[in-house]
């Protein structure tokens, strides 16, 4: 018996099932989880990730508390940054999280905290390799700011992002040269 059909009544022994009482009890139970029951399949999230669509998926992000989340992302992110983010919640204001963040947004990436490079105290710098070939404006590079402020350490600040995007070894012998660029965005100022 599946709650979505469920017969209360059925259950009941017997010498119960003539009383009057528990006849009206068990339809009254049976109005009560026939509903909530039918929706039992929509529990099963966590194994269904890859079948949401941006809708299921924006709603889930919210009720999961996501900050760092982007409902103008692709599908494919959205599904990674889902995916990750009980990791990222308990692992908030670390390395790791922001490390995390990024890479469900753009892919490969390399975290340098002040010490590693020279810079000032408390201060670190994201450098972003991507081969993906997707384009990126400064008003995506500044969302994903905007979402690593969300999940780093509150006394940290970001001195940079910089940006390579290199083209693979297979396009780069059936087109020629490969497109490869570094632009650097320096935040100044509240990071």
């Amino acid at each position: 018996m599946k709650l979505s059909n469920a017969d209360i009544l059925s259950l009941l022994p017997l010498f119960m099932r003539d009383d009057e009482a528990n006849i009206a009890f068990s339809k009254a139970v049976n109005k009560l989880i026939r509903e909530p029951g039918s929706r039992t399949k929509l529990l099963r999230v966590w194994d269904q990730i890859d079948n949401l669509d941006h809708a299921d998926l924006d709603e889930l992000a919210w009720e999961l508390d996501v900050t760092w989340y982007d409902s103008t992302a692709p599908l494919h992110v959205k599904r990674e940054l889902i995916r990750n983010a009980d990791k990222v919640h308990a692992r908030m204001g670390t390395k790791w999280a922001v490390r995390q963040v990024v890479q469900d947004y753009m892919g490969s990436c390399e975290l340098e905290e002040w010490f590693e490079y020279g810079g000032d105290p408390y201060c670190f710098r994201i450098k972003i390799t991507d081969s993906t070939g997707d384009e990126y404006d400064l008003d995506a590079l500044n969302k994903l700011k905007n979402n690593v402020l969300r999940v780093k350490n509150t006394r940290s600040h970001i001195d940079e992002f910089s940006f390579k995007a290199v083209a693979d070894i297979q396009s780069r012998r059936h087109h020629g040269n490969a497109l490869s660029f570094s632009p650097r965005f320096v935040f100044g100022g509240t990071s």
